[in-house]
Order: C-alpha cells, then sequence, then structure tokens
C-alpha cells in the first residue's frame, strides 16, 4: 500500500501527508527541521502559510525533496513505503 501525497497537491499538503505517513509531531518535525515549533503548529493547523525555507526545511528534515512542477506548482517526492500484510 502506497501512502504518497498526490503529486497534484500543494507543497504544505504533500509536506502534511509525510508528517502523518512518519507518525510525526508538530515538534518532533520543528526540532528536526530547526525551525520554530510554534510556526510548524500554526501551519499544521491551518492558521498561516508555510514559507518556501520553512517547507524547504522540514523537506529536508522527513526526507522528502522539493520538486519544482509545472504550472508553478511544485511537488514532494516522498520515498514510498510499501506496507504489508505481516
Amino acid at each position: 500500500m502506497s501512502t504518497a501525497p498526490a503529486p497534484s497537491a500543494t507543497i504544505g499538503a504533500q509536506l502534511k501527508a509525510a508528517i502523518v505517513h512518519q507518525q510525526l509531531s508538530a515538534y518532533a518535525v520543528a526540532r528536526r527541521a530547526d525551525v520554530d515549533p510554534r510556526a510548524v503548529q500554526r501551519w499544521l493547523a491551518g492558521e498561516r502559510d508555510i514559507t518556501l525555507e520553512t517547507a524547504d526545511r522540514i523537506g529536508r528534515a522527513l526526507g522528502v525533496r522539493l520538486v519544482e512542477g509545472t504550472r508553478r506548482r511544485a511537488r514532494v517526492e516522498v520515498p514510498v513505503i510499501a506496507v504489508g500484510d505481516d
């Protein structure tokens, strides 16, 4: 089963999907990315937009790569992890 976000989703939506997939808290993401935990919490809660710099830091911390897409959209390449029926 693949839990990779849809390529047409926004950078923020794709990063949120990666955070959920890795089962991380806002605080854990902020620590890994070396950004203010309050900024990450506000972004995840939809209270503010994410900056490109913060998105880049979070992406690197999550092990995903930001890739510019078509029509001024960007996408995130997320390593896909297959989950077995064990």
